[in-house]
């Protein structure tokens, strides 16, 4: 049984809070978070990225720090009680673990901070279990950590409910067809096949950018990267023209709350990338809300990617170079 493919065609099974296991969040409802910091790396990541973008919507109205390195980011002394979420999906994650050991051993000299832990087991959640902390987990399954943006999201979610940090849950999206996207994702595939793919949205959905990035690099194991208009006509609209790249893609992706002057510029740019023989394309994410075009924008992703993946004999899941690089590193 293809059990990536499976995931993929029922994601909408992850935009709910039903499924998560929620234990010790009493605690948060007795305090006032002034900042929330999430922690994670890769696709643990994910859905942190979705909370900072979509803060409006939730009614989050306090500052939101995204960490993803080693130990803690620096967080202004205005902010006395901040929220830390650790999200790891496997709960082992090296630089996401130092920095929760590091604000433990600062909580036991009086801070104020909230600490509060997502993950599907290992040590991580095995540290919150023993002391009593906020959690929630689920199932692993075989999902892969970049598979598994709905649940992890959802689960923020209800942290930052339980700390009254958001007044409403955020909406779910069970009712969404992952299959509507499949045909859209296979012909954009055999568009982009043996291509280096270059994603660009506008500076406010920039993220969607880098989960495009992420499928495309780990699913089809292709060379991706991401960038923002305007300020890529500032500086690497130039590196197109040195020679003919007919080996590289250029993706725009669009919605209908742009500013008009950047549809423009997505315009002119694709005729322009044209002209050197760069595979541009416009590609419009619909959606009311800026929530259901974050899901549509990553089925179409995951569908494109999976298409790219099966095109070239690639297993989608396997990420064997990361494995090799975590192995190298305990040494």
């Amino acid at each position: 049984m293809n059990t990536y493919l499976t995931h993929i065609e029922r994601f909408n099974e992850q935009l709910t809070r039903r499924g998560l296991v929620v234990a010790n969040v009493d605690v948060l409802k007795r305090t006032r978070p002034d900042a929330v910091v999430l922690i994670g790396m890769g696709g643990s990541a994910l859905p942190g990225e979705v909370v900072n973008a979509i803060s409006d919507e939730l009614g989050l109205r306090h500052t939101v720090i995204i960490w993803k390195d080693y130990g803690l980011p620096h967080v202004s002394h205005h902010h006395r009680c901040p929220l830390y979420v650790f999200v790891s999906f496997s709960g082992n994650t090296e630089e996401t673990l130092s920095g929760f050991k590091e604000l433990l051993q600062k909580r036991g000299m009086k801070t104020k901070a909230q600490i509060a832990v997502i993950a599907t087991g290992g040590e991580l959640l095995r540290i919150a279990r023993k002391k009593n902390l906020p959690y929630i987990t689920f199932p692993a399954g075989d999902l892969t950590p970049r598979q598994a943006t709905g649940r992890m999201f959802y689960a923020i979610g209800e942290l930052l409910f339980a700390a009254r940090l958001i007044i409403r849950r955020p909406h779910e999206f069970t009712h969404l067809r992952p299959a509507q996207w499949k045909r859209r994702g296979y012909e954009l595939a055999r568009r982009l096949n043996r291509n280096l793919i270059v994603i660009y949205t506008q500076t406010a959905d920039h993220y969607l950018g880098y989960f495009w990035k992420i499928k495309l690099n780990e699913t089809a194991k292709v060379p991706a990267f991401n960038n923002v208009v305007p300020e890529m006509n500032h500086n690497e609209l130039v590196g197109f023209t040195r020679s003919p790249l007919k080996n590289t893609a250029a993706l725009f992706l669009q919605n209908a709350d742009m500013y008009a002057r950047v549809s423009k510029r997505y315009a002119i740019n694709k005729r322009l990338l044209s002209g050197y023989d760069v595979n541009a394309l416009v590609l419009p994410i619909p959606g009311k809300t800026k929530l259901e075009r974050t899901w549509n924008a990553i089925l179409y992703a995951d569908w494109t990617s999976y298409a790219l993946a099966e095109m070239n004999n690639t297993d989608p899941r396997e990420t064997r170079i990361i494995d090799k690089l975590k192995a190298a590193m305990k040494k």
